[in-house]
C-alpha cells in the first residue's frame, strides 16, 4: 500500500514531529511513503526522514484556499456575497494552478492531510482523485468546526477523519450522519526508545543549569512562553525558588521573550537553547516540564516529558491536555495564570509526594501512546477505508 502525507511545512513543531514518526513506522512496516510540501521553504524535519522517501514540493499557500474566508457568511449578506465570488475566482486560480503541478504528483492509494490547515486539506479533497482521504485533526471535530464553518465543508468531502480528542462529539454527530463522516480517535505515538541519550551533554546541562524547568516549542504567541517566563520570576520573588528555565525552540516571538525575560530581571535564568534535534538530552537533563499554551490537540511535548520520567505542571490547553493528564498525570492551571503555574512549580519542587505520585502515574499513562499500539489501530482504520 502506498501512504502519501501532506503537510503545511515541515519546520520543527509538535505536528511535524508526529507526522514524521507516523511516516517512519509506516515505512518500516513495508508501505510505499511520499511526503508533499506546501512551504517548501520550511523543509528542516525532512532531515528526519528515511532517505528513500520522495519528497514532492509544491507552494500552495492557505491564501488561495476559498475555505479561509468562509468566516465572511456569519457576516450577513455582504459577507456571503464577498464570499462567493471569492470562492469563484479562488476555484478558477486553483483549477489553472493545479495545471502546473497535477503531472508532479504521485498516485497513491491513501493520501493524508497531516497538518489540518486549510491549504492541505484543499490540496487533498481536490487532488488524488482515485485515491482514498484522511483529514488528520490535532483536537476534536468540534473544536475545529467550531473556529471555522471552511473545517466542516472541507471535512465533508474529504469524509475519513482521524481526531486526537471525541471532547463535545454530540454537537456534530448529525452532521456526521448526513455526510457519510467515517471517524476514529487515534493518539499520537511516543517513540523516543531509538534516540541516544548523550550522557556527557545531559551531565554538562545538569551542571550549568542545576535543576531546571524545561518547555519545548516553538516561540510564538500560541505557545505562551511569556507566561511561564512571569511564572519563573513569581517562583522567585514569592517562594524563594531560583530555578533556570530552558526554552528548547525557535520563532518570530524570540526578540520579544529575549526582552520580556530582560525586564523581568531573569535574562541570567531564562536560557534560548534555540531549535534542537536532541531535545532528548534536555528532557533527560531537567527536573521539571512546564507547558504554557492556551490550546493545544494532543500536545506531544507532554508525551515525551512523561516519557522520560518528567512531572509535569501545564495549562489547561484544549482538548488536549486533560485529554492526556487526567487528574493524576500533572498539575494543571488555567490558560494564561502565571500564578498559578508558578504554584504548580512550587509544588513540584517542594512536595516530594506529590511529585513521585505524578510521575509513576505518567509512566502508566504514557503505555498508551507506545508505537506499537498505534500504528496497528491506524492500519487497521486504512484497511478498512471504503474505495472512493
Amino acid at each position: 500500500m502506498h501512504v502519501t502525507f501532506v503537510f503545511d511545512g515541515l519546520q520543527f513543531g509538535g505536528i511535524e514531529r508526529v507526522g514524521v514518526e507516523y511516516i517512519k513506522l509506516l515505512y518500516r512496516n513495508g508501505y510505499g511513503v511520499n511526503i508533499v510540501n506546501l512551504k517548501p521553504k520550511l523543509n528542516a524535519m525532512e532531515k528526519e526522514l528515511p532517505k528513500d522517501i520522495k519528497i514532492f514540493h509544491i507552494p500552495y499557500p492557505r491564501a488561495i484556499t476559498s475555505q479561509r474566508y468562509s468566516k465572511l457568511k456569519r457576516y450577513g449578506i455582504i459577507g456571503k456575497c464577498v464570499c462567493y465570488l471569492g470562492t469563484v475566482f479562488l476555484e478558477i486560480f486553483q483549477t489553472i494552478y493545479k495545471f502546473f503541478y497535477g503531472n508532479k504528483l504521485p498516485g497513491p492509494d491513501i493520501a493524508i492531510a497531516f497538518s489540518g490547515h486549510f491549504n492541505d486539506l484543499a490540496f487533498v479533497s481536490k487532488n488524488f482523485a482515485q485515491s482514498r482521504k484522511i483529514a488528520w485533526l490535532h483536537g476534536s471535530e468540534t473544536s475545529y468546526c467550531e473556529l471555522s464553518p471552511g473545517f466542516p465543508e472541507l471535512y465533508g468531502k474529504i469524509k475519513n477523519l482521524v481526531c486526537l480528542s471525541n471532547k463535545d462529539d454530540e454537537k456534530i454527530t448529525a452532521f456526521n450522519r448526513k455526510k457519510g463522516i467515517n471517524k476514529i480517535r487515534i493518539y499520537n505515538p511516543v517513540n523516543l526508545a531509538d534516540r541516544i541519550v548523550d550522557d556527557c551533554l545531559v551531565g554538562n546541562l545538569k551542571s550549568a543549569y542545576g535543576d531546571f524547568v524545561l518547555m519545548v516549542g516553538r516561540l510564538a504567541k500560541d505557545k505562551d512562553q511569556a507566561t511561564l517566563i512571569h511564572s519563573i520570576k513569581i517562583l522567585r520573588e514569592k517562594y524563594s525558588l531560583k530555578k533556570n528555565l530552558l526554552l528548547v525552540g525557535d520563532g518570530s516571538e524570540k526578540s520579544r521573550l529575549e526582552q520580556l525575560a530582560k525586564d523581568q530581571g531573569l535574562d541570567k535564568q531564562v536560557v534560548f537553547a534555540g531549535a534542537r534535534y536532541d531535545v532528548q538530552n534536555f528532557y533527560k537533563a531537567a527536573t521539571v516540564y512546564a507547558h504554557a499554551s492556551p490550546a493545544e490537540g494532543l500536545p506531544t511535548v507532554l508525551l515525551e516529558a512523561m516519557f522520560y520520567g518528567l512531572p509535569i505542571a501545564s495549562t489547561n490547553s484544549e482538548p488536549g491536555v486533560k485529554e492526556i493528564l487526567g487528574d493524576d498525570c500533572g498539575l494543571v492551571t488555567p490558560v494564561g495564570d502565571a500564578e498559578a503555574l508558578a504554584y504548580s512549580l512550587y509544588r513540584l519542587y517542594t512536595d516530594g509526594q506529590k511529585r513521585t505520585e505524578i510521575i509513576k502515574n505518567g509512566k502508566l499513562r504514557i503505555l498508551d501512546f507506545t508505537p506499537e499500539r498505534i500504528i496497528l489501530r491506524l492500519e487497521d482504520y486504512m484497511g478498512k477505508l471504503p474505495q472512493e
